[in-house]
């Protein structure tokens, strides 16, 4: 009310001797916390926060907002917050908001004082909203640009390739690697399980013996995976 009562005064008085008069009776205080003027570019010393000359004049100045947007804080970790007038927020909600600002900010807010004489009520926040997605396991194209890995399909088994050359040719196809040597691992290399469930699928177009994914957690490189589909097929072939 004091406060209100001093920027309507300033406006109709002329007289800094009045305006001064006027804050004298009212009786400034020394601040409890830190206090920055519009027209200030350093903290206001308890010497001047008692003085009415001093806020006399700061009443008759224009606010510049620049000054306290611009200034930095010379409290490092405090929380500036603008009371200029004709900046405050109008309505109980803009306030709130105002005070959410402050709470987000890290100051601390009583809780009890804002809510004394009324019940607050808890409100539901809308739930998560899960959104379903297909994702399906499709061949990866070559990506351009990484060299040439060579592509193995059914022509190419027909030539007369071992198998090593071949397995070693899938792992870079699908690692997108230029080359890869027979005893380097699929999975150190950059596999996964989802691009060896994708290789395995392809490797029994191949090859044809039964591969799952596990086969190639247990023989992860070229050399291990080819003399284990030898001897499958091998295997098979005997019967």
């Amino acid at each position: 009310a004091d406060a209100a009562r001093l920027v309507v005064e300033a406006a109709d008085v002329t007289e800094p001797a009045r305006l001064e008069e006027l804050i004298l009776r009212i009786g400034p205080h020394r601040p409890g916390i830190p206090l920055r003027t519009a027209n200030g570019t350093k903290r206001t010393s308890p010497v001047e926060a008692v003085d009415p000359a001093h806020w006399a004049a700061h009443l008759r100045q224009p606010p510049r907002p620049d000054d306290t947007v611009s200034t930095t804080p010379d409290d490092p970790g405090r929380i500036v917050l603008d009371m200029a007038a004709g900046r405050l927020p109008d309505g109980e909600q803009a306030l709130l908001r105002a005070l959410g600002e402050l709470w987000l900010s890290g100051a601390r807010i009583d809780w009890a004082a804002l809510h004394e004489g009324r019940r607050p009520q808890r409100v539901a926040l809308p739930t998560y909203p899960f959104e379903g997605h297909r994702y399906l396991v499709e061949e990866d194209e070559p990506t351009p640009g990484l060299g040439a890995p060579a592509v193995v399909s059914e022509a190419t088994t027909a030539t007369g390739i071992g198998t090593v050359d071949r397995i070693a040719a899938l792992f870079a196809e699908f690692l997108q690697l230029p080359d890869v040597e027979p005893d380097e691992s699929f999975f150190d290399l950059g596999g996964d399980s989802l691009i060896a469930t994708r290789f395995v699928m392809r490797a029994r177009e191949i090859f044809p013996v039964e591969l799952v994914p596990r086969t190639l957690f247990e023989a992860p490189t070229a050399a291990g995976l080819a003399a284990l589909i030898d001897a499958r097929m091998t295997a098979e072939g005997a019967r």
